[in-house]
């Protein structure tokens, strides 16, 4: 219950910091360097295009109204240059740019115009090869082409699961100890088995381009402890744990929609899921030594996983998102050893943990196969497939 409302909390402030956001894709600053690269080979009219493109996604970009107001005074088109100085001017009040501003009104007045316009502040870097974009505020404009890159995402993840094997075990005990309050009304039996957990994935990712993405997800999945404890006036008490963790490696392949304010994407991919199961069961019998069995047991999962979601842009280069999805993962033949002390002498057996039919329901052991499988007998499962969904923040380089 606890992940849920911590989950639903993470969800509800993520829509809080994303509104008004804008999605990983060509930023201004994209479409403004593209401008200033086509600027200097004098193409003007395309570097407007350029320009007021990148004035849609962030008005107050000055090396773009500086630009495109450039633009219009080459093309002899005074009226749009001096709207654009103008509202340069009101960003920032500097002698150059208001002299010049006036001698540009003065020109509107028939008198000489300026000799030359402002002069366009320098840009390092290449704004990549031209490549057709969709529409962007009411204009079918050229972009550069996001170029390919490297990046990496972190993801705080919630996962369902169903552990009906456990389940099983507890119930079948809850069952034993219906029976065993009958002789003895002080006994109690209780349980609990995890039914979800919040894991921590890292995942370098590489930019294909057209909106692909691959990545290498590694995710720790602390599944959880599932606990059964019986016990009575007498001073019997029985304590036995299961503690259960998981590691996810795979490769997960990620497409990318539009250029929009907000892009949704699909996402998919194999998984390798290594688990681990650490028993601990301590028995404390009146007049008697405490018995302790300890072991550890590990089975390996192949499955995969399926993702979609939203992309949110906060400002370059990072990006948050917001997904779900559903996660296969199912392992069996878990395989250690276990070792045992009290009144004897310490053992330690190796075998594999398992299910076999009881009286009253299925119910877990350990076997070393010195002895035949009980009626019914088979391996454990540990099964992770469930509903997931969460957020990445990513960082691109």
């Amino acid at each position: 219950m606890g992940s849920r409302v911590i989950l639903k909390t993470i969800f509800f402030v993520f829509l809080a910091l994303t509104i008004e956001t804008r999605a990983y894709g060509y930023t201004a600053a994209d479409y403004t360097n593209a401008g200033l690269k086509v600027y200097a080979q004098k193409n003007y009219a395309l570097a407007i295009r350029y320009f007021t493109a990148a004035l849609a996604i962030q008005p107050a970009d000055a090396r773009a109204l500086q630009g495109r107001a450039n633009c219009y005074y080459f093309l002899a088109q005074y009226q749009p240059a001096l709207v654009d100085y103008e509202k340069l001017l009101a960003q920032n009040p500097s002698g150059p740019v208001s002299q010049f501003v006036q001698a540009l009104r003065t020109k509107m007045g028939s008198a000489p115009p300026p000799t030359s316009p402002v002069v366009v502040a320098p840009v390092s870097g290449s704004a990549g090869s031209p490549a057709t974009a969709p529409a962007l505020g009411g204009l079918a404009v050229t972009a550069p082409t996001k170029p390919a890159g490297l990046g990496l995402r972190v993801e705080p993840i919630y996962f369902t699961m169903n552990l009906s094997d456990f389940s099983a075990d507890a119930n079948t005990l809850q069952a034993d100890a219906a029976y065993t309050k009958t002789t003895d009304p002080t006994y109690t039996f209780d349980f609990s088995v995890p039914t979800d957990f919040v894991g921590v994935a890292v995942e370098p990712v590489a930019q294909l381009g057209g909106g692909l993405e691959v990545g290498l997800p590694f995710c720790v999945m602390p599944v959880g402890k599932v606990t059964e404890t019986s016990q009575n006036a007498t001073q019997y008490n029985d304590a036995r744990s299961y503690a259960i963790s998981a590691f996810s490696v795979g490769l997960n392949l990620r497409y990318v929609f539009g250029s929009g304010p907000v892009r949704p994407f699909i996402a998919g991919g194999g998984l390798l899921v290594p688990i681990t199961i650490s028993l601990t069961d301590i028995v404390n019998y009146p007049s008697n030594p405490t018995s302790s069995t300890s072991g550890d047991f590990s089975g390996m999962a192949i499955g995969g996983q399926g993702q979609v979601g939203v992309d949110f842009h906060i400002g370059d280069p990072f990006v948050l998102s917001l997904f779900g999805g559903y996660q296969l993962a199912s392992a069996n033949s878990f395989k250690g050893s276990v070792t045992t002390s009290g009144s004897g002498p310490t053992t330690t057996d190796n075998g594999q943990l398992g299910v076999f039919d009881d009286t009253n329901g299925k119910k877990i052991i350990f076997s070393d196969g010195s002895f035949a499988p009980p009626p019914g007998f088979r391996s454990l499962e540990i099964n992770l497939s469930g509903v997931m969904g969460g957020i990445h923040l990513s960082v691109y380089f």
